[in-house]
């Protein structure tokens, strides 16, 4: 399995380490100068608040670095002499059960132009490289149609009627990804 999921048609992905956390909670500033890439002021999106970061920082230390793998998803500069621009984050917290569940957000100004959803089928055939992984979970709120549509068009399937109270839960197995097809992948 390699390090990050291979660069998307316009994303690329560079690995969350503690470093980062640490500049991310001094500044937008210092978060640049660690990833290489421009943050917009609308850094961070505000379910990567100051206790979620920490709890980040202590899934990175885990023995095996097993505990936590995300990723930034940087949109590729249009132009040789631009720098990459943050659009959002996302990756994979592997649960003590053996589970592992995807979270991910993007930054209000890139909302609704498919990054997300390009950044998800990147993640998607990345973590399915690993041939022990054989389901991937992911969980969001019923009102919440712009992460629904991203699961759906990648192929999670819906919960049952009885499990939309409060967190609603969506699954993708290794079997789903034959009929999911990978477009916004670059060799």
């Amino acid at each position: 399995m390699d390090d990050a999921p291979h660069p998307s048609d316009r994303l690329l992905f560079v690995p969350v380490t503690v470093e980062s956390c640490r500049a991310g909670l001094v500044s937008n500033k210092a978060l640049s100068r660690v990833i290489d890439a421009d943050v917009p002021p609308a850094w961070p999106p505000l379910s990567l608040d100051r206790d979620t970061v920490s709890e980040f920082m202590v899934l990175l230390h885990s023995p095996e670095r097993r505990g936590l793998s995300a990723f930034y998803w940087l949109k590729k500069p249009e132009k040789c002499d631009e720098t990459p621009v943050l659009v959002g984050s996302g990756g994979f917290i592997f649960l003590p059960d053996g589970g592992c569940e995807l979270g991910y957000s993007v930054v209000p100004p890139f909302l609704n132009q498919g990054f997300a959803t390009e950044a998800v089928r990147a993640l998607l055939a990345w973590i399915f490289s690993d041939d022990t992984l054989g389901e991937v979970t992911a969980r969001t709120f019923p009102d919440n149609p712009g992460s629904i549509r991203v699961l759906v068009k990648n192929g999670f399937h819906p919960p049952d009627p009885g499990e939309q109270n409060g967190i609603i839960t969506y699954r993708i197995t290794r079997e789903d990804l034959p009929r999911v097809q990978f477009p916004f992948i670059s060799p």
